[in-house]
């Protein structure tokens, strides 16, 4: 028997700590089995062994080989690792033998000495994918089902392994997979820092977005220190996957990998399609349970793409067929997702095929179906048609043009905005008279995008009334907000000057449906944005009432994340807070993008309303704390992240490092001429300046911050931070005529008045919630406390019920009460509702 398969891995000095593994594993006395389950290479067993090596509990270690086929030698090796850890040679002299395992005799022995210890053991069985002897199997869901208290297990394994091991087990499983074992980018910093090599944010990124966080690519990419992380060496993982992954399947599975290697999604209906091979589903599935490097992007959806470095080396193999096989298996893919509506996908996909003109056909007879939930998709689309297509086109090159407005390359908006109406006036005779008229009012309406993120005007209204004469023509096309939580800072909004905001579109409002369509909805957010900043609250209801229905119908993520958000700052104005993560929750259902950055922006506005409601240490698995620096790169896209993380470290009493981070968020808002930001940072570093017990320089960035406010008119950016913040005012107004000066004791005053209005409300909300709380608490049973206890720590109702000695049905009857005196639909409901009353941890 060898040793070293008794022995836990020998760790490195530079091994990077892995908060996400060892929180989970921390649960093990209490939930006592994890399963960690991922592909080659993700670092499972350092993960595993870095934990071990840094708890007090005693753990036996024992990994498996080709050989645990055989039943005896199986058990051998199990107990051995327990004798070797515990220096007990009795668990190595075990009577073992085919007909003591087929019986569980030899099992029930290991289990009853187990259970003699003085002490609690981990026992670890590593490599589990080499399980696949039925009586093997059988004895261990025995043990299993009998596992000491005592006793935890960790199970690691490249293959899925099957549930029916855990079948009879009490407690839930730990389960720890690839997305947890990927390397965030805290931890890829780290992992280079131990290597003395030291990367910025973009290299990072590229890393990311290259490696999909896995450890051995990462190890890879350390060995070309120096070149471009977003085009990584191929070598190395070239001879990486085809040792560790094609070598080892069988030449009907390689070729299903290599001819589905250009899909950016794996479904089985779609692979069928794509190979001719009916056994594509069973395949497919085959590749999952083994965790050959595909990635589940929504398991529930049963929707799985492929690992970014092992899609790049098949597809390199795909490049080097047949040329007709290769446009054979694009053209089947673009009829596949013709046939299922993706009109985006069919076109890229016929373009690869050599159909350029299927494409522009699609492009344009399909033209109000296409929706595109971000700018970068839209323009890949574009992009992806040959550049003598492009030029020549006139919907391609409005298009394009709109894009370029979007990320703020005016000129070359320009450029291509004028070359669309070259090639109109060029080609209008060969149009039909809607295609004219359609193309004719696409042209202004692009010129009117144009004008207004260029703030110009007096340009873009003369285009309005160009536009009145032809209205009623969708023309929305694509996202107008590539990543902003609030309409105001983005372009449309200019930044947050209200003033301009009031001169473009105030005056055009009841027209705008009809001039911009679909884009009107967004205006509409722009608009009932500044009426709430002037703390004109309902009208921000009456605004949007009219155009909810056209904002859900869009779906657009930079559309309902405003939208909802702004909604959710009402309700938080009156100290609704449950109702304001009701609202945030109900645009969560609405978002059909998969963008992690949008689901992002709605994680730190609820840290955000963690904070205000004075629970911070809530807000830190929203904000993802442990991944921030205050040194962290400022784009557009993380401002408003990283201005609640401010929040946040104010709120646990880190006035120095929130001061460091507020003077660098000041900074990027003047650069990047981003007033609406400008004014809260002010105010939150004037605060900041407060706490510390400097009031000089409270008042003197007070004062700045005001002068920018007072012009547009704001009011909820300062009357927001509540009672301090009406204590700061008070003592401004003396300060200020202290130095002789007035200009601002008109707007104070004002400031003044709203606030003490708004900490009424916010008083009455309090106390309000207080009865409601008392109320509640007097109407719950103490099990019904208890089961909502255990309804938020994620127990399904057969879980409760055996924890609770009761029937599921039992359960079930006392969900239903509890939502009935909440007052709620469901278990999510239940669970906030309960939390914002703390009737529960």
């Amino acid at each position: 028997m060898q040793q070293s398969n008794l022995s836990i891995l020998n760790l490195e000095n530079n091994v990077v700590s892995r908060k996400c593994i060892e929180e989970k594993l921390m649960q093990l006395p209490e939930r006592r089995i994890a399963l960690v389950t991922g592909p080659s290479g993700y670092g499972k067993t350092t993960g595993v062994a870095s934990f071990l090596t840094n708890q007090p509990t005693r753990y036996a270690w024992c990994t498996l080989n080709e050989s645990v086929k055989n039943p005896d030698i199986f058990w051998r090796y199990f107990t051995a690792s327990v004798a070797v850890s515990t220096k007990n040679n009795k668990f190595s002299s075990i009577a073992i033998n085919e007909e003591l395992l087929a019986s569980n005799i030899s099992t029930n022995i290991f289990i009853d000495m187990l259970k003699e210890l003085e002490e609690n053991i981990i026992l670890v069985l590593d490599d589990c994918h080499f399980l696949k002897n039925e009586t093997v199997i059988k004895n261990l869901m025995h043990f299993v089902k009998n596992l000491p208290q005592n006793v935890s297990i960790i199970f690691i394994s490249q293959m899925e392994v099957d549930d029916s091991l855990f079948v009879n087990f009490c407690n839930p499983v730990i389960r720890i997979g690839t997305k947890d074992l990927a390397f965030n980018n805290k931890e890829i910093r780290e992992f280079f820092l131990t290597r003395n090599i030291y990367l910025n944010d973009d290299e990072i990124n590229d890393l990311q977005r290259a490696t999909d966080g896995w450890v051995t690519g990462l190890i890879f990419a350390s060995f070309q220190h120096g070149r471009n992380y977003s085009d990584l060496h191929e070598e190395y993982f070239d001879n990486y996957f085809q040792n560790a992954v094609m070598d080892k399947l069988s030449e009907e599975t390689k070729a299903f990998l290599v001819h589905v290697s250009f899909l950016d999604e794996l479904k089985e209906p779609l692979c069928k399609r794509v190979t001719g091979n009916k056994k594509s589903g069973e395949i497919l599935k085959n590749l999952i349970k083994n965790n050959i490097y595909i990635v589940a992007d929504n398991e529930t959806k049963k929707e799985y793409r492929f690992n970014v470095l092992f899609k790049r080396f098949l597809f390199n193999k795909l490049k080097k067929e047949d040329a007709k096989l290769q446009r054979s298996l694009f053209l089947r893919a673009a009829e596949w997702f013709r046939e299922n509506n993706n009109y985006v996908k069919a076109i890229e996909h016929y373009i690869k095929a050599g159909e350029v003109e299927t494409a522009l056909e699609i492009y344009k007879n399909d033209y109000e179906k296409i929706k595109f939930y971000d700018p970068s998709d839209f323009k890949a689309l574009v992009m992806s048609f040959p550049e003598g297509v492009r030029e020549n086109d006139v919907l391609l090159c409005v298009d394009y043009s709109w894009l370029l407005a979007l990320i703020g390359d005016y000129e070359d908006s320009k450029y291509w905005a004028e070359k669309a109406q070259a090639n109109y006036d060029l080609r209008r005779d060969e149009y039909s008279d809607s295609e004219r008229e359609f193309l004719r009012t696409k042209i202004m309406i692009n010129y009117i995008n144009m004008y207004l993120i260029n703030a110009d005007l007096n340009s873009a209204i003369r285009y309005y009334k160009k536009v009145l004469l032809n209205p009623g023509i969708n023309l929305m096309k694509s996202e107008a907000n590539i990543g902003e939580i609030s309409m105001l800072n983005t372009a449309y909004g200019f930044r947050g000057e209200l003033q301009k905001i009031d001169e473009t579109y105030a005056e055009h409002f009841e027209t705008i449906p009809e001039v911009l369509g679909d884009m009107s909805a967004y205006i509409a957010v722009l608009l009932a944005e500044c009426q709430f900043e002037r703390n004109d609250l309902h009208a921000v209801y009456t605004t949007l009432s009219s155009f909810m229905g056209k904002i859900t119908h869009l779906s657009f993520p930079g559309l309902i994340v405003p939208c909802m958000t702004l909604l959710a700052k009402e309700k938080l104005s009156k100290g609704k807070v449950s109702e304001a993560l009701d609202m945030v929750e109900s645009g969560r259902k609405m978002l059909y993008s998969k963008s992690e950055k949008w689901q992002r922006l709605f994680d730190a506005f609820i840290a955000y309303i963690c904070v205000y409601a004075g629970e911070a240490a809530k807000a830190e698995a929203y904000l993802k704390t442990e991944e921030k620096s205050v040194f962290d790169k400022l784009d557009s896209n993380n401002e408003y992240e990283y201005i609640v993380f401010a929040r946040y470290l104010m709120a646990v009493d880190n006035l120095d490092e929130a001061l460091l981070l507020l003077s660098r968020l000041e900074e990027f808002a003047i650069k990047e001429n981003r007033k609406k930001s400008l004014i809260e940072v002010m105010t939150l570093k004037a605060i900041n300046h407060y706490l510390r017990g400097k009031p000089s320089e409270a008042m003197s960035v007070l004062d700045q911050a005001l002068e920018l406010g007072m012009n547009d008119g704001y009011v909820r950016v300062f009357i927001g931070e509540g009672q301090i913040m009406a204590e700061m005012l008070n003592k401004y107004r003396t300060w200020e005529k202290y130095k002789g000066e007035q200009r601002h004791q008109k707007y104070v005053r004002t400031l003044i008045s709203q606030m003490t209005d708004c900490i009424s409300m916010l008083s009455d909300a309090e106390e309000a919630a207080e009865d409601d709380r008392a109320s509640v608490t007097t109407s719950l049973s103490a099990r019904e406390i208890e089961v909502l206890q255990l309804l938020a720590s994620e127990y399904s109702n057969a879980e409760i019920a055996d924890k609770l000695f009761i029937t599921e049905r039992t359960v079930k009857h006392h969900n239903a009460s509890i939502y009935e005196k909440l007052g709620v639909k469901n278990r999510l409901e239940a669970i906030i509702k309960a939390k914002t009353l703390m009737l529960i941890e």
